[in-house]
């Protein structure tokens, strides 16, 4: 949880810092669905939709568990 909140603080302000964090949130817990449909919108932001895509499929997949 707290890498999570520390990416959404940092969402806006540096996103490659914020996806850092996403990832380490779900380093630890994957299983954080959460974690996996911010960090797809902070990937969309920087013009990584390959990856916002897979991680969209990610969290998808989770929800259907």
């Amino acid at each position: 949880m707290e890498y999570e909140a520390r990416g959404a603080v940092r969402h806006d302000i540096d996103r490659e810092r914020a996806i850092a964090d996403y990832s380490e949130a779900i380093r630890l817990d994957p299983n954080l669905t959460s974690a996996y449909q911010i960090r797809a919108l902070a990937y969309r932001r920087i013009g990584r939709k390959d990856l916002a895509e897979a991680d969209k499929r990610t969290a998808k997949s989770l929800i259907g568990k």
